[in-house]
């Protein structure tokens, strides 16, 4: 491997040996090889977690899980163990080394129940079968789940609902009942945890979840319609601006390695007030403002923010439109417009607001954003706002502001100002563009999104979309174009 691309890596995305020695690097793109390193950071990441959560439960340490699970490796060959199941359906609680009938009943359990998850998407998520088809299967699968989840599993997933149903705190069968449900609507359904609680899916029978779009079925989308191309440039918000410069409405600078301290001291001269985004990280994470006062150390804010990697953007801060501030004063107030380009035409499927909380700069669900959906024909909301806890708002929780029949302003500018964005970057047919209008009277680009998230569509109108948008993207048509991804 090339030592100058080594030093790239090194210097710009933080990678240490032992991770550069994990990663594919030749013939990758530097956004392929962030993403691989953005994954091998979270497992490693959600390895320790399951490691901490499982000593809270049985005193056992990491030396001790890698051992059972080293055993069972070597006894059942064919049976794919790792943390993450070893923690979910409770390997901790079992003697690994000593107990081998237990230990035998335990994976015939397990087996039955990832074979029933794999029968049970196929018929739904490829072959699209109706629910009669595998009620059966779904309810074996319950059955085996519900000797099979752990405390601490349940602990975890309770602790995603309890802000919107704290009964369950108080009651042990619907504390057992709604974690098991949970994880059957992740593990078999394919929504996760967010959505199960935003979509309210303990009041929801299993055909009307089925109704939904799952996180599960919204990457399926993206794979079909967007070329590797264009998810690559859209997940690297540099490339992005690039081919959306004329619309992005504000300069945005790349810093890096080479230009070092020097370029990030000249852009505070440029401007004083700007956002330090990674160029790769999306729901709200490593989004910072920074303020350039007379006083202001600069050096050691250089210093903190590139000890993450010294490749970053800082943009010139938005100021949004009177009407989108008063929502939220401390947050810019975005626009999710999602587009389809149809026959190189561009469509918009849906859209809603996001809306920050007082005291935070960010609007993403994931940090307290209120998502409430706006109707595209007209430009006005027709919901009340939902938060990804699942809570309900009427107004705004932090200044009362009704999210009743809100009209946002120049609604025809906004949706050319999509389909614009639709049009620009190469193999992305479906995206979902994040949009403001300024105190200037015009709608930017903030960022596209490939990945486009479901909750903000569905959730504040409690109405599933899945039918709507297969038939939009004709969905049956794009499998059989593209019969490797039916696997």
């Amino acid at each position: 491997m090339n030592r100058n691309r080594i030093r790239y890596l090194t210097d710009n995305f933080a990678a240490t040996p032992d991770e550069l020695s994990m990663l594919r690097l030749e013939g990758c793109s530097d956004t392929s090889v962030y993403i691989q390193l953005l994954k091998l950071r979270g497992l490693k990441s959600e390895e320790a977690l399951y490691y901490r959560m499982i000593e809270e439960e049985c005193r056992k340490t990491e030396c001790d899980i890698l051992k059972e699970i080293s055993f069972i490796h070597s006894t059942n060959p064919d049976f794919e163990i790792n943390p993450e199941r070893y923690f979910k359906y409770g390997a901790y609680a079992l003697d690994v080394l000593n107990e081998k009938e237990k230990l035998a009943q335990w994976i015939d359990r397990l087996s039955r129940y990832l074979s029933l998850q794999d029968y049970i998407t196929r018929k739904f998520d490829i072959e699209r079968q109706p629910f009669a088809v595998f009620e059966k299967e779904l309810e074996e699968a319950r059955t085996i789940l519900s000797g099979l989840l752990s405390d601490g599993r349940k602990k975890e997933l309770i602790n995603a609902i309890k802000d919107i149903r704290p009964d369950v705190l108080e009651n042990k069968t619907e504390y057992d009942r709604v974690a098991v449900d949970m994880e059957l609507c992740i593990g078999v359904l394919g929504f996760v945890p967010e959505e199960y609680v935003s979509y309210h899916f303990w009041e929801k029978t299993v055909q009307e979840r089925l109704e939904y779009v799952s996180d599960r079925l919204r990457k399926k989308v993206s794979e079909l319609l967007n070329s590797e191309e264009g998810r690559e440039i859209l997940t690297n918000k540099y490339l992005a601006y690039q081919e959306l410069e004329p619309l992005c409405g504000r300069k945005i600078r790349q810093m890096d390695a080479d230009g070092g301290y020097t370029a990030f001291e000249q852009a505070f001269r440029e401007n004083p007030v700007l956002i330090k985004k990674n160029n790769f990280q999306s729901l709200g994470k490593e989004i910072e403002k920074i303020e350039a006062r007379e006083n202001t150390d600069l050096i050691g804010i250089y210093e903190r923010v590139a000890a993450n990697g010294k490749l970053f953007i800082l943009e010139d801060m938005i100021k949004a439109h009177p009407d989108l501030k008063k929502l939220n004063p401390d947050s810019v107030n975005t626009l999710r417009v999602v587009t389809l380009l149809d026959s190189d035409e561009p469509v918009v499927l849906d859209s809603f607001l996001r809306i920050g909380r007082k005291g935070s700069f960010v609007d993403n669900g994931g940090v307290g954003g209120i998502f409430v959906h706006v109707d595209p024909s007209s430009g006005i909301t027709d919901s009340h706002g939902i938060d990804e806890r699942g809570l309900i708002y009427e107004s705004h929780p932090d200044h009362q502001y009704s999210f009743s029949e809100i009209r946002l302003p120049l609604w025809e500018e906004a949706l050319k100002t999509a389909k614009q964005a639709a049009l620009t970057i190469p193999g992305a047919r479906y995206v979902g563009w994040d949009i403001v209008c300024t105190e200037y009277e015009r709608w930017i680009i903030v960022e596209g999104n490939a990945m486009t998230m479901y909750i903000g569509q569905q959730a504040p109108l409690a109405v599933g979309k899945r039918r709507a948008l297969l038939e939009a993207i004709r969905y049956e048509d794009l499998l059989r174009s593209e019969p490797l991804l039916r696997e």
